[in-house]
């Protein structure tokens, strides 16, 4: 974990300003027919108020991710508190303990589908850090930071994602609470021989929560 957090700090280059469109986190959607998970960030729309029902013009950058990362990132927007740190809440501890301070998140590139981002670090001076898409809104939620886009790649993915997944008929993701404490267990084999420790917490959670109801 400490080696994870010095590279997270330490590969850093300098940038350059631009102007970007904000972006919010809408959800996360579940499409059966592909059995892909969905996080959709949406253009913010200042005149639109109403977040409980997308804006008919708001454009959208869907991301595929994994269950795991869907989880860690509903955990948030939730305000579940595990027993055991998830390493997002390290680094929001430790961004606090030492005063280091985040700028925005910049969705900056798509590759064969793939949407990639950075995480702008400011301090002294400005500084990038490439991150995982799914890792950059776990942190964000976490710490307030915005979520940004260039305008030309916000409507180059919005039509060219959004048709491939069709968002708008994909459901809600199913959260933990929702699966039975056998499919629970499942996912926490999964997560185990992943050594996926963070996430296997979570699980076992809930596992203990509907254990202690039944």
């Amino acid at each position: 974990m400490i080696k994870k957090l010095k590279n997270f700090f330490s590969k850093k280059k300098k940038i350059v300003e631009k102007n970007y469109i904000p972006l919010r986190v809408a959800g996360i959607s579940y499409s059966k027919m592909a059995n892909i998970y969905i996080l959709i960030l949406e253009e913010v729309i200042p005149t639109w108020n109403d977040l409980t029902k997308p804006p008919p013009s708001a454009r959208r950058v869907p991301v595929v991710v994994s269950f795991f990362e869907a989880q860690v990132i509903m955990v948030e927007i939730e305000k579940m508190r595990p027993q055991v740190l998830l390493i997002y809440d390290v680094i929001k501890e430790f961004s606090n303990a030492f005063k280091f301070k985040f700028k925005n998140v910049v969705i900056d590139s798509i590759s064969d589908s793939e949407v990639f981002s950075k995480m702008i670090c400011d301090n002294k001076e400005q500084t990038e850090v490439q991150i995982r898409p799914s890792d950059a809104v776990a942190i964000s939620l976490r710490l307030k930071i915005p979520i940004v886009i260039e305008d030309n790649l916000l409507t180059t993915i919005n039509n060219m994602l959004n048709e491939k997944y069709d968002v708008k008929r994909m459901s809600e993701m199913e959260k933990l609470e929702n699966y039975s404490i056998q499919d629970l267990k499942n996912i926490l084999q999964d997560a185990i021989d992943r050594e996926d420790y963070e996430n296997a917490s979570l699980i076992r959670d809930e596992i203990a929560k509907k254990s202690q109801v039944e």
